[in-house]
């Protein structure tokens, strides 16, 4: 059930990002922070576009339209789990997971007690990358590929949705621009889902809400 719903969104976020990356292209910025229904949707199908991409986006949000129902019947089945889980309402409360992130998260970690440091689970996310070296000299390459790529996907998507949040949670924000402006838009969101893992971790290990890991973070820094 979970894993159905991640395969569907993980078809149709290519098509999502491929329409904000027209956006960004022509500098058009919508002023509302769901533009896939609602007055959002009516707003994006109005966008004034030239031909080729006018005609472009009409096929971006065919494809969209045919994927989001079937995710939904996925995910009315899946938050009818919510409330007999505590620890899916605890995660619920960190940026950028809501209540089906939560469950995917779960379900993909298994008990986490596997782990018995952040980085192994972070590593088991895929969000850590190898690194190579030889005499004194080392370097990262890509993200470990034997990982659980499904907990990956979910991380990222989670980072992804932080950024776009308009009431962005400021500690990750100062978190991702730190490292935007040494590595790069691609590697600080990395970074930022291998932040947020890490705080689920604790979470889940410590048994503790999300003000309260950010409090002992503080502390212990």
């Amino acid at each position: 059930m979970l894993r159905a719903r991640l395969v569907l969104v993980k078809i149709r976020t290519p098509y999502k990002n491929i329409i904000h990356g027209i956006l960004e292209k022509f500098n058009i910025k919508l002023p509302f922070s769901n533009i896939w229904e609602g007055i959002g949707r009516e707003a994006l199908e109005r966008v004034p576009l030239s031909p080729p991409y006018s005609e472009f986006l009409k096929q971006l949000l065919v494809h969209i339209d045919f994927l989001t129902p079937q995710i939904d019947y996925w995910e009315r089945k899946i938050r009818a789990q919510i409330p007999f889980s505590e620890n899916a309402q605890r995660l619920s409360e960190v940026p950028g997971i809501g209540n089906i992130w939560a469950l995917t998260i779960l379900y993909e970690t298994g008990p986490i007690e596997r782990f018995c440091r952040a980085k192994r689970y972070v590593a088991y996310a895929g969000l850590v990358p190898n690194t190579k070296g030889s005499a004194d000299k080392y370097r990262n390459g890509h993200l470990c590929k034997q990982a659980n790529m499904y907990l990956k996907h979910a991380y990222l998507e989670v980072a992804t949705a932080v950024l776009r949040a308009r009431d962005i949670d400021r500690k990750l924000l100062f978190y991702y621009q730190r490292i935007l402006k040494r590595k790069g838009k691609g590697i600080a969101k990395v970074a930022l889902a291998r932040k947020i893992a890490t705080i689920v971790y604790y979470m889940l290990r410590e048994q503790i809400d999300y003000a309260t890991c950010l409090a002992r973070n503080r502390m212990a820094g």
